[in-house]
């Protein structure tokens, strides 16, 4: 589509597509760096004794290659799907909604997923 329409304008074609990976890589890494936030301060930090902040660093980084990796891997697997994009999106889409709404059904009917000691609350 771009070369169809940008033809006639030398080096604009180039342009408009580096300003298009330029926007799509500052979301990712955005997401990225977002993610690995909240996996120290939420999962990590809480739970293990407290550590140096250049142990952390090293955590945090860790935790951005994995979440990386996680993403190439979700992206060649949604490669091999044929079809239109709507399709695409509707199988990843309730692959995600599937694994929320069971998390949401635990924790409303298993008292003791919300707990927050051992204890059983009935």
């Amino acid at each position: 589509m771009v070369k169809d329409i940008f033809h006639d304008t030398p080096c604009l074609p180039g342009l408009f597509l580096a300003s298009l990976f330029s926007a799509s890589l500052s979301t990712m890494s955005s997401l990225l760096s977002s993610m690995s936030a909240i996996f120290w301060e939420d999962i990590v930090k809480p739970h293990a004794k407290p550590m140096s902040e250049r142990h952390g660093i090293y955590v945090t980084q860790l935790s951005v290659l994995l979440f990386g990796g996680l993403a190439l891997l979700v992206a060649f697997g949604i490669s091999d799907i044929e079809g239109p994009i709507l399709r695409i999106l509707e199988i990843t889409g309730s692959c995600l909604v599937g694994a929320t709404s069971g998390l949401f059904i635990l924790g409303w009917f298993i008292p003791r997923a919300n707990a927050l000691t051992d204890e059983v609350i009935i």
